[in-house]
């Protein structure tokens, strides 16, 4: 597999982590978690984030009213833009 001409597999592993990203159709984390650290998490894929990545990934996932929001209490469209705001925070 290659992307922009790059064999995946010679890829360093954070090279790989940034340009892939994978949303499952469900996820049920085994503990109580907010979307801010379900965020946080996606954010870890890459070192030297600017400050405020994660926030503003929240923002443009509409989440900036439900970011501490546990799991549990999400809606299934909150949970999939979550989920979304994960993979993306790290582009």
């Amino acid at each position: 597999i290659r992307i922009d001409g790059t064999d995946v597999a010679t890829m360093p592993a954070e090279r790989r982590a940034a340009l892939i990203g994978y949303m499952p159709q469900a996820f049920s984390p085994h503990w109580e978690i907010s979307a801010r650290m379900l965020v946080e998490m996606g954010a870890g894929r890459r070192r030297g984030l600017p400050a405020g990545t994660v926030t503003h990934a929240l923002v443009e996932a509409g989440l900036d009213g439900h970011a501490d929001r546990l799991w549990s209490t999400l809606s299934g469209g909150e949970k999939a833009r979550a989920l979304l705001a994960a993979v993306t925070v790290a582009d």
